[in-house]
C-alpha cells in the first residue's frame, strides 16, 4: 500500500485519516538517519483533526451503510480534543507514527528518534512519518504525464497538417475524439486491474482510481482524494 513499519494489521480507517492529515497539514522535511523523513507537530495534527475538512472527508465515506445501519462509521467521528487525541494515540500504537525530537535549528532540521513504548500522543511533541501515502503522489504523476503526452499528440496533428480545409479540420476533429476515447478505455482498464489486484491482496478491500462518473457529488469532488477503498463511497455534501 505505502512504506509502513507496522507489524499489527493496521485498521483501514486509520490509514484513511493518516492519508487525510498528510494532504491537509504542511508538509515539513528533515534528515533522519541518513534518510529524508517528514514530521509534524502534535498540537497541528490535532487541529487538523477538529477542522471542518476532517467533517466534510468522513461525510463522504460510507453512505450507503449509513442508511442501513446509523451506528457504522468507516471513520470516527471527531467532536472533541479527547476524540482526536485517542486517534493520534491510534497512530502511535500501530506504528504509523513515532514520537522524535527535532532540531530545526539546521538548514535541514535533524530528526532522531525518541525510545519505544510511548504510545500516549502529546500535543507539545515531535512526531514523524512511518507511513508515506505514496500511491496518490504517482496517481497524481501519472495524471500529469497524460495530460502533458494528450498535449504533444494533438499539438502534433495539428503541425501536420499546415494547409487545413474544413474537411481537414473535421478529419482533426475525428481524430482527437476518437484519440480522447482511446485514453478513456485504457484509464477504465486500468482502473479495473488495479482494483482487482488490491481486492485479491487485501481481502475484499480495493483501491478504486477516481474520477467515479457515477458518484453522488459534485465534479470536483470525484477527483478528491484521487483514489478511494471500495468499502467508501462518494457522496453529495
Amino acid at each position: 500500500m505505502a512504506n509502513s513499519n507496522t507489524t499489527n494489521i493496521v485498521p483501514i480507517e486509520l490509514y484513511t485519516i493518516a492519508n487525510y492529515l498528510q494532504k491537509i497539514m504542511k508538509k515539513k522535511y528533515g534528515n533522519f538517519n541518513y534518510n529524508r523523513g517528514m514530521y509534524f507537530y502534535g498540537e497541528d495534527a490535532r487541529n487538523a483533526l477538529l477542522r471542518f475538512e476532517y467533517f466534510n472527508y468522513v461525510s463522504s465515506f460510507d453512505y450507503v451503510k449509513k442508511i442501513k445501519n446509523p451506528d457504522h462509521h468507516f471513520l470516527p467521528d471527531i467532536e472533541s480534543f479527547e476524540d482526536a487525541d485517542r486517534i493520534l494515540s491510534e497512530l502511535l500504537k500501530y506504528n504509523l507514527i513515532q514520537a522524535v525530537n527535532v532540531d530545526e535549528k539546521e538548514k535541514r532540521p535533524i530528526i532522531t528518534a525518541k525510545p519505544d513504548g510511548n504510545n500516549k500522543f502529546e500535543l507539545d511533541q515531535y512526531y514523524m512519518w512511518n507511513y508515506l501515502n505514496d500511491i496518490e503522489l504517482l496517481l497524481k504523476l501519472g495524471l500529469i504525464t497524460s495530460v502533458i503526452l494528450l498535449l504533444c499528440i494533438i499539438h502534433a496533428i495539428l503541425v501536420t497538417n499546415d494547409n487545413l480545409s474544413i474537411h481537414g479540420l473535421v478529419l482533426i476533429l475525428v481524430k482527437i475524439i476518437i484519440f480522447l476515447f482511446g485514453i478513456g478505455g485504457l484509464f477504465l482498464l486500468v482502473r479495473f486491474i488495479i482494483l482487482e489486484v488490491t481486492k485479491k491482496k487485501w481481502n475484499g478491500v480495493g483501491i478504486l482510481i477516481l474520477p467515479d462518473l457515477f458518484a453522488d457529488c459534485s465534479f470536483k469532488e470525484r477527483f478528491i482524494p484521487l483514489y478511494q477503498y471500495t468499502e467508501a463511497k462518494l457522496e453529495k455534501l
